[in-house]
């Protein structure tokens, strides 16, 4: 049986893309291990990272319906990493409707909301 150059090149691409799979799923899964350590340090910790805070999260998305924290329920306010930027996720329920908030957790910006019939 010969073994062809073409047989090892092969060989050696296989052992590459294999090893190249590997390394870059470990990368991956360690670079989400660290956005969820930092995530969690952040959200114990908003000021200290110069994110507004919790509460202040919480009045712009109220300020902007004219209500208040009395008249909600189902409160869960969860700092995230989405649209390329750590945001604010608010949710809740308001008078029949469950209301979903991503705001900018540095600036306090409104970057996606949406609400539909509970």
């Amino acid at each position: 049986m010969k073994i062809t150059i073409d047989r090892i090149i092969m060989g050696v691409l296989v052992i590459i893309l294999a090893g190249t799979s590997i390394f870059f799923y470990l990368k991956s899964e360690h670079l989400e291990d660290v956005i969820d350590n930092e995530l969690d340090y952040r959200s114990t910790n908003p000021e200290a990272s110069g994110y507004i805070s919790k509460e202040q999260a919480l009045n712009i998305v109220l300020d902007n319906l004219n209500i208040t924290q009395n008249d909600i329920y189902d409160l869960s306010i969860e700092l995230d990493y989405k649209y390329n930027a750590t945001v604010y996720d608010i949710d809740f329920k308001y008078n029949r409707y469950e209301y979903d908030y991503y705001l900018d957790a540095k600036t306090g910006e409104i970057i996606k909301s949406f609400h539909e019939r509970d």
